[in-house]
């Protein structure tokens, strides 16, 4: 099983509200005193705590922007695959970039998956051994069985990701989807802009995506849902841009009114969680500095970015920074410790680490 890439019990306070664990390989139903293990309160007034329930979630870190979101050992969201060994090159035509860290995941885990979130086509986000993975998948539970109900993955994507061969739902800006049984559990996904630049314009020259705003229900019990979570995908956050989603009166406008749903209950309608992509990325590697790449300015969040869209939004848990470190055009770098005394919710995650709490 994997492992993390630090394990400092010195650096993981007890005010943390998720337990970086060595091994995730325990599914076995958790007793009282691993529930107080990982899951913790915050002292922070401001916060909305719900209180503590009995569905695990796990965080992990897989490299880059490909990370695993697991809901009761039951239900598999994975996001942009990319799945290239340690210095592979890759080619955007005016630069390249070397992979400067080897991908840690579980390929097992990986071909369970029952949900893709597919950001946008950049070879960061989705390669060669990424898109092998999701028809390697797709092929074994159409002739196997594999996953449950012989239901193969569903991929949700944007439109700029070149897939062949899959019945591939794509969203554009704003729009939802609804996924009433995957797996037991009920998804309402809606595509949030990611504005690849500090400019909106410039943005739409280098290739745009989605961000991804997600909320699962267990089908046994849909009056609370178990979490809701942004994935910020491929942006530099724009206050003026992004926030006004996160304050409707719904988070899903059109799921509700086509599944006659009732609104969101203003309790509900926080986030829990924010996977953001960091690492201040240029076009252009740490060995040239281009005009183009000057012209530009970075294509994602960086510190500040961060701060900021963790203020703004206000997740009720963390913020987990992924996206830093892997590519050689991801230009800043991130320690674990750089955000602790600002904002305690805001966790650096680096390739193996998995998180794990109760919701």
């Amino acid at each position: 099983m994997l492992s993390s890439t630090e394990n400092n019990e010195e650096e993981i306070k007890e005010e943390e509200q998720a337990k970086i664990l060595v091994n995730n390989n325990d599914n076995q139903e958790l007793n009282q005193e691993e529930k107080e293990q990982l899951t913790t309160t915050t002292t922070n007034e401001e916060f909305l705590i719900r209180e503590e329930g009995e569905n695990k979630i796990s965080f992990q870190s897989i490299g880059g922007a490909t990370h695993l979101i697991t809901i009761n050992n039951s239900l598999r969201i994975a996001c942009d695959p990319v799945l290239c060994p340690k210095n592979t090159i890759q080619n955007y035509g005016f630069f390249k970039s070397k992979r400067l860290q080897e991908p840690i995941y579980n390929k097992e885990e990986l071909q369970k998956v029952n949900l893709w979130l597919l950001t946008h086509g950049h070879e960061d986000h989705l390669d060669k051994f990424g898109m092998d993975m999701i028809n390697y998948q797709s092929n074994k539970n159409q002739q196997n069985n594999y996953q449950q109900n012989n239901e193969q993955p569903i991929i949700i994507a944007h439109k700029s990701c070149k897939i062949k061969n899959q019945k591939v739902i794509f969203l554009e800006n704003d729009n939802c989807h609804f996924i009433e049984n995957c797996n037991g559990f009920q998804i309402k996904i809606r595509a949030i802009p990611a504005i690849h630049s500090t400019n909106v314009m410039l943005g739409k020259l280098i290739g745009n995506a989605n961000g991804y705003l997600v909320q699962v229900n267990n089908n046994n019990n849909l009056k609370k849902p178990i979490c809701t979570f942004y994935i910020t995908g491929d942006s530099v956050f724009n206050k003026e841009i992004t926030v006004p989603y996160f304050q409707t009166q719904s988070l899903f406008p059109t799921i509700v009114n086509n599944h006659n749903n009732n609104k969101t209950n203003q309790e509900f309608n926080r986030i829990d969680f924010i996977i953001a992509n960091a690492g201040g990325a240029h076009v252009n590697n740490s060995n040239s500095n281009t005009l183009l790449s000057k012209f530009i300015g970075r294509i994602t969040n960086n510190k500040n970015d961060i701060i900021e869209l963790t203020r703004e939004l206000n997740p009720i848990r963390n913020t987990f920074v992924v996206h830093h470190g892997t590519f050689e055009h991801y230009l800043e770098k991130l320690e674990r410790n750089d955000f602790e005394k600002i904002d305690e919710r805001i966790q650096v995650v680096f390739p193996g680490e998995v998180i794990e709490w109760l919701a």
